[in-house]
């Protein structure tokens, strides 16, 4: 954890006083691109777990343009809270991924969104 009074993060090396977005869910999608793996995951599951329409064309977009396992995986789990055609489309080819886990995680999401209707 950086110092409160860091200006630069001592994991990446990112300038912590650049404004990044005016609201959180920015900030968040922001996060989506961040050196650090996990961080990028987190982002991801807490885009899911809000649930903001902006959320949602990130994770797809990252879906089409990404290949971290770890991201894909949370970005296939946080589609899942997202019952729109957009999301199912993008989890249907997250369910054909290379790796095991996006497959299943995917195919849960999907399972997920058919109950929900």
């Amino acid at each position: 954890m950086n110092p409160e009074t860091a200006a630069i993060c001592k994991q990446c090396g990112a300038d912590l006083d650049e404004p990044v977005g005016s609201d959180y869910v920015e900030r968040l999608i922001h996060a989506l691109d961040h050196p650090e793996p996990n961080t990028r995951a987190l982002a991801a599951t807490l885009l899911g777990k809000i649930g903001d329409e902006r959320g949602l064309r990130a994770l797809c977009e990252k879906a089409k343009t990404n290949d971290d396992m770890t991201l894909l995986e949370a970005v296939a789990e946080a589609l899942g809270n997202f019952p729109s055609l957009e999301a199912v489309e993008t989890l249907k080819k997250l369910a054909e991924s290379q790796w095991l886990t996006v497959r299943e995680k995917a195919k849960a999401s999907l399972c997920r969104i058919s109950d929900a209707d």
